[in-house]
């Protein structure tokens, strides 16, 4: 058994927890505005994930891309780069990075509910309790486990998160239906993000500062490794490593991301945090776990 695979599933784990300490640490610290860190996070990731796909061979399949599959690749950067990144780091600019990255492992559960009307899945009541476990969770994040209403200050973070989250979700089903090679793929979807976001960023009225060497660094980092590398990382753990081990292991994200919180940003470790991502994850493992069975055992041609 190779164990080249695990040591590139541990990268790709330690790399995707860093998002919340880094993007809280440009956008607080280095007040670096959000529609620069978008578009140069963007473009250094457009170019890791073009050399990959260069380097390993698979971006001479953009040679056969027809303008419907250029028109596909659009409107997917503009989801799951344009949609999701613009949201989720958003977020973190109106509420708490802890509480962010909390809300945002939603995803998993509206992955699920989207492949009901898209993909034609049908789920259980297994699979109901999981997403109910997961929006326990959430809603312990926004009224903080006391019986009020959500905290009105943090609102709008929550509700961006949420956001990103039902993007991704989206733009995961709707990739399944895709033929495309991922790496390929990832790399013009983000390629389009750049783009959109510099576009955005060159009419808008500017803000923030310009990154210092050592925000550049992180930026680079950010966009290269953790949005381009890391990628390339997971499709190769994927290929070669226990597809279903990976896909439940890499649910240790959120909770290594608020050890980085705690680490790098001073982030305090809060119990009602931790509870709903908890909840959360094994709703989302439940449902996840629960409906890839029930489509492993479906036989061919039932949609039921």
């Amino acid at each position: 058994m190779s164990v080249r695979p695990y040591l590139y599933f541990t990268a790709v784990v330690a790399l995707w927890a860093s998002t919340p300490a880094i993007v809280d640490y440009l956008l607080y610290e280095e007040k670096v505005d959000v529609l620069f860190l978008l578009a140069s996070a963007s473009a250094f990731a457009a170019a890791a994930l073009t050399t990959g796909a260069a380097v390993t061979g698979r971006l001479r399949q953009a040679l056969s891309y027809s303008l419907s599959d250029w028109a596909t690749t659009i409107g997917m950067g503009l989801l799951g780069i344009v949609g999701y990144t613009s949201f989720y780091y958003l977020a973190f600019r109106l509420a708490p990075p802890d509480e962010v990255n909390v809300v945002n492992y939603l995803w998993p559960v509206f992955l699920v509910l989207f492949s009901a009307p898209i993909l034609g899945e049908c789920h259980d009541g297994w699979t109901w309790l999981g997403v109910g476990l997961s929006f326990v969770g959430a809603a312990g994040i926004l009224t903080g486990w006391q019986p009020r209403a959500p905290a009105v200050a943090n609102l709008g973070g929550y509700i961006c998160a949420a956001c990103g989250a039902v993007c991704w979700a989206l733009f995961s089903v709707l990739g399944k239906r895709l033929a495309y090679d991922k790496l390929t793929a990832m790399a013009f979807y983000c390629l389009v993000g750049a783009v959109i976001f510099a576009v955005a960023l060159a009419l808008s009225s500017g803000g923030g500062q310009w990154p210092s060497p050592a925000a550049w660094v992180r930026i680079a980092f950010l966009g290269a490794a953790v949005n381009g590398i890391a990628y390339v990382l997971w499709f190769e753990a994927l290929a070669g490593g226990p597809t279903a081990v990976f896909g439940n292991l890499v649910f240790a994200t959120p909770f290594l991301a608020l050890v980085y919180l705690r680490i790098f940003r001073g982030t305090s470790f809060r119990a009602g945090v931790w509870v709903s991502l908890v909840l959360i994850v094994a709703g989302s493992l439940i449902s996840l776990n629960r409906a890839a069975a029930k489509a492993a055992n479906r036989p061919a041609g039932d949609r039921s």
